[in-house]
């Protein structure tokens, strides 16, 4: 089922990781991401939309947003991120 955001957190952002011992700990795409990519949000915001359009494809995704929107998305956090040095 499609989730209605609010704009705050929303399931498709609550994750399980479970390493290679069977260990497994709960935590948000977010915790993740300012961690991995130093709170560069440019590129925080490609995972998103990455993690939005996998959703979707289960059936799960943000309500009323298209794959094809997110993808435009990728793209132009993409192109900003190409266009740094200029």
């Amino acid at each position: 089922k499609q989730i209605q955001s609010d704009g705050g957190s929303t399931p498709y952002y609550q994750i399980t990781i479970t390493n290679d011992n069977g260990e497994t700990f709960n935590c948000e795409l977010n915790d993740i991401l300012r961690d991995v990519f130093n709170n560069q949000w440019d590129l925080c915001n490609i995972v998103k939309a990455s993690r939005r359009i996998s959703e979707a494809r289960l059936g799960k995704g943000k309500k009323d947003v298209s794959i094809k929107y997110d993808a435009n998305k990728i793209i132009w956090f993409a192109e900003q991120i190409k266009n740094y040095g200029k």
